[in-house]
């Protein structure tokens, strides 16, 4: 950090108390961040201290159950981290799923080779709902 920054940073009581709370809120992060699964470290964030109880926010409901589920262990580790956790409490925050979901694949669809053997089959065969969805799925591949 310039020096110019670090000197505005820490210049009056009330950037100082912020700057303090982000510098224990990156450490808390660094050790929830070793002690949990690498997806669960991406699902989930540090988000708030007050009072001995951090706050994690996590993606969805399932990233948040399994956190519940390791809130003792994490909070032994934190508190042998130096940091005096007490609880934690979890949070769910699906506008973070949604800034943070994983792209869909596209789907580069079938040769025109594979394309035209389900045209074949669906020609073969009697009029059927087998037969519906192979030519339709033939002409939703071919359109591309």
């Amino acid at each position: 950090m310039s020096q110019r920054l670090q000197t505005f940073l820490t210049g009056s009581s009330e950037l100082r108390q912020i700057t303090d709370q982000a510098h224990r809120l990156r450490a808390i992060q660094a050790v929830y961040a070793r002690n949990v699964p690498a997806s669960l470290a991406q699902a989930a964030r540090v988000t708030h201290l007050a009072e001995a109880t951090l706050t994690l926010t996590a993606a969805n409901s399932a990233a948040a159950a399994k956190l519940r589920q390791m809130i003792p262990d994490l909070v032994r580790s934190l508190q042998s981290a130096g940091h005096p956790i007490h609880s934690i409490r979890i949070r769910v925050d699906v506008t973070h799923a949604a800034r943070t979901a994983i792209p869909k694949r596209k789907h580069g669809g079938i040769s025109p080779k594979a394309q035209a053997e389900l045209e074949n089959l669906a020609e073969k065969l009697q009029d059927s709902p087998l037969r519906d969805a192979l030519k339709r799925m033939a002409d939703r591949c071919g359109k591309k």
